[in-house]
Formats: structure tokens, sequence, C-alpha cells
């Protein structure tokens, strides 16, 4: 119902209604206080579906509490039915499949006289509809017989009806019925005794959906974005792309006939965008143009957008982005594959000269580790050297100390006792070299002449013969240890 039309300038309101991506209804008024009811049974293709008018739609459906489809059913009478009604109420007459209300069940119409006729007309020829008629005897017959046969343009369509007492029952025809005209006819059998009734009537027209709604991955990744930049355009519900004249704000859409849109264009400059731009992006696979300028957008251009094999033009001008742009991405700008802009991004580096830089850095890394290593190696080799230089110096002033210009020590085949060796070197205290058999340790003879005692160690690989021949040195003391 319309109302108080002097809200719409007193011009009735006209509308579109629109279930998912598709035109379902037009609602139109014939004066401001006419009813306009209209409702669907739709199976959906999709695990969303949206519904969507072009102005409010009133509340002035009134439906019955104990339907459990929730269907709108609306009295109907002719000046050649007549209306009865059942002497009680039964809620057996709800047990059938259509799982129709008692209350609707409870009454219906008869003729006047003869058949219970009714007819359509005005139908689009092109229009498929089925009919459900409902039956239940509310009657009381008795020993009588009420039986009929239902008609279509005088030509019969169904087996003989015979209610049962109370008891809802249904018929439907099998296949869509179509036409300018239907004359429908309830008439009477040859051993009817009773007119015909009718409860209730279902008329369903077949609503032929062929539109594919948008893509699915572009949905989500749409709702993605929507959703992390928390864009409040009033115009972000529903399908991103469809019904066409109503797109997202920003978007536009292939035409695919009747084949699922995709997005081409998306416009998002000045629209208060803030953070890091988001991989949803990469999931608009069909993408041709996309404008994030003059947001707040931060981080760095992603790797992503070089491989968006679709985009031709890329606007990330007046953003806060930082670091370096891919490379892959200069290369597609350069080769005049993608138009590229960047200006406004004072931190953003926009040149190969950044890539190479850091490739440099990591390239002279190596060698100058190794060269600092090499380094490191050559310094121990030196002081190693170094070292040795040293301790050979130092074991020839020992000997020069031990055998003095004018003193001579006599090389001579001396057996001592190990505690006279011990005592020589007070037991083995100062150590002033070693070899390859053993030790060699500092001693002072009973007259004061200072000796090197070597002592071949237990462990040595050297032979005995290799020790006995040191020992003819003249100035060292061999010892073995036995």
């Amino acid at each position: 119902m319309c109302g108080n039309v002097q809200e719409y300038n007193d011009q009735l309101p006209e509308f579109k209604l629109y279930l998912g991506v598709e035109e379902w209804d037009t609602v139109k008024f014939n004066s401001s206080y006419s009813i306009f009811r209209t409702e669907i049974i739709h199976v959906t293709r999709t695990d969303e579906i949206y519904m969507l008018s072009l102005l409010n739609i009133f509340n002035f459906l009134t439906r019955y509490g104990d339907d459990v489809l929730d269907r709108m059913w609306v009295p109907f009478n002719s000046i050649y039915w007549k209306a009865i009604k059942a002497p009680y109420s039964s809620s057996v007459l709800s047990e059938n499949e259509f799982k129709l209300p008692a209350t609707v069940m409870e009454t219906a119409v008869k003729p006047v006289n003869g058949s219970l006729d009714f007819y359509l007309v005005g139908i689009d020829s092109s229009q498929e509809f089925y009919m459900y008629f409902h039956f239940a005897e509310i009657e009381e017959v008795q020993d009588q017989i009420r039986e009929f046969t239902i008609s279509l343009n005088n030509k019969t369509i169904s087996d003989p009806i015979e209610p049962k007492y109370m008891v809802s029952d249904s018929y439907f025809t099998q296949s869509s019925l179509s036409g300018i005209q239907m004359n429908f006819s309830l008439a009477k059998t040859n051993r009817s005794t009773l007119p015909p009734i009718m409860n209730a009537l279902e008329i369903y027209t077949i609503k032929e959906f062929l539109q594919s709604p948008t893509e699915q991955l572009d949905v989500d990744a749409m709702k993605k974005i929507k959703s992390v930049y928390q864009v409040m355009k009033s115009s972000w519900q529903g399908d991103p792309c469809l019904p066409r004249s109503y797109s997202w704000d920003g978007l536009i859409c292939s035409d695919n006939g009747y084949d699922a849109p995709s997005i081409t264009s998306l416009n998002l400059s000045s629209s208060n965008l803030v953070g890091k731009i988001d991989n949803s992006f990469k999931n608009l696979t069909s993408l041709q143009y996309l404008d994030l300028s003059n947001n707040s957008l931060s981080g760095d251009v992603p790797e992503f957008l070089s491989e968006m094999s679709s985009l031709k033009t890329l606007n990330l001008s007046g953003n806060k982005l930082t670091g370096s742009v891919p490379s892959a991405l200069l290369a597609k700008s350069n080769d005049g594959t993608l138009t590229l802009s960047l200006d406004g991004n004072p931190d953003l580096c926009q040149n190969n000269s950044c890539n190479t830089k850091t490739k440099t850095k990591n390239s002279v890394a190596v060698p100058v580790v190794a060269s600092i290593a090499s380094f490191v190696v050559l310094l121990g080799a030196i002081f190693a050297i170094y070292w040795h230089f040293i301790r050979g110096r130092r074991h020839e002033e020992i000997q020069k100390e031990m055998i003095k210009p004018n003193e001579k020590l006599e090389a001579k085949k001396q057996c001592l006792s190990y505690s006279e060796v011990k005592r020589i070197t007070n037991n083995f205290r100062e150590v002033i070299g070693h070899g390859g058999s053993g030790l060699v340790y500092s001693g002072h003879l009973s007259h004061g002449i200072k000796v090197a005692v070597k002592k071949l160690s237990p462990t040595s690989h050297q032979s005995f013969e290799q020790f006995r021949n040191e020992a003819s040195f003249p100035t060292v003391l061999a010892f073995e240890l036995f």
C-alpha cells in the first residue's frame, strides 16, 4: 500500500524489485490505497542472495501464523460462488505434503449453479505457470457423492476427484501451462450428486533467472578490500557488478552477456585508504586499471602487482610508500606494457639503482669476508713462524749458557741412575724444550755445569736407536725412562 501520496509530490511511486542480480518484479500502484502483493520461491545458485529495492517497501503483508511455509493467502469470491465453512477446526487438514494451513482449508466455495468456473486473462503468451488445486470435504455429505473433474479451455486435465471429509488433498498440473487466456472449469461427474468445491488455489509463474552473478573470486576480493580499508561507500552493497545500473561506485565490469562478469577497473583514488597494499588486490585477475592514488598507503610496493597479467594502468601516486619498486614492475613500465604512476611518494626509490646498490653490497660482502679471513690465516702463520724463531733463539742461548766457550764437555757414554737424573733436573722441574721423542729439561751437574736432559716419552713413536743417536749430541744428556 502506498498511503499518503503527498510524500511523493502527489505521484504514485513505481519501482523494481531485484532478487540477487535479476529483476524480479515491478511495483506499480493503481491508487494511493491499492495493495500490491508479490512473493517468490527461489532456489539459489550461490551461498548468498541479495534483495534490492529502489524504494522502501511498506509492510503490508498479512500471513497466517500457522503456515509453516509462510505463504500469503488472499480471500477471493464471486457472485457465482457460494462460500461454505467447516463445522469445526482440525489440525489434520494441514497433514499433507503441501502443509496447507488448517484455517485456509476450513473454508471453501461451491457454484451457485452448475460448474465452478474461473478464468485468467491478460497473460503474457510467453509466460509459463503451474496450477495447484487444494480440496477437502467440509460438509457432511452422508450418502451423497461429490465427484468432479478439472478442465482447461474445455479439455479435461484431471482424473475424477472425490474429496475426503476433513482431509486435504491436492491436484497440480504435471507440466507448465501457457496461453493468452486460461478458462478453468470444475464440473461434477455423471455419478456425482453434489456440486464441486474448491478450498484453495495456488498459481506459480516461472521466473527464469539466466544472469550469473559476478565471479566469486572477485566478489570475495572486493569484500576483503571493503573490510580491510573500511570503505563506507553507500553503493558498496550486494553484488559488485550487478544489476549493471547499480554496480559499486568506482568499478567497471566486463559485459559477458548472461555469463558471470568480472571486475576490469577499480578506482579508489582519494578514498582515505590507510595501511599496506593488501594481498586481496591480486585476486582481481581480470583487473586492467587500478587507481590507489591520493591515499595514505604505506609500506613496500608489493611484488604481486607485477604478476597481475591483465593490469595495464597502475596509479600509486600521492601515498606514503617506502622502499624500492620491484624491478619486474619497472621493467613492465619501461617496455610499455604498464602505465605506472609513482609521484608523490618521497621515501620511495623509483628506479633500478636501489636494487643495484643492494645487490652490489651483497656481492661485495663475500670477497671482503673472504679477504679478512685470508688475512687472519696469514697473520697466524706469520705469528707461528715468529714464535718458532724465538723458541729456536732461546734454545740456542740455553745451549750457550750450558757450554761456555772455555768449558767443553766430553762426549762420553755414561750410565746414570734415575735418582741421579732426578737430582740433576731437580725432579724434572724446568722444561726448556721438546722434540719428537720427548721433553727436554734443564739440569746442573755436581760441578755446576748446566746440561739439557732429554727424556724419552713412553708414548713417543720414535725408536730407541733414534733416541740413542740424539744422545750422542755433546751437550745433551739423553735419558731413557724404563
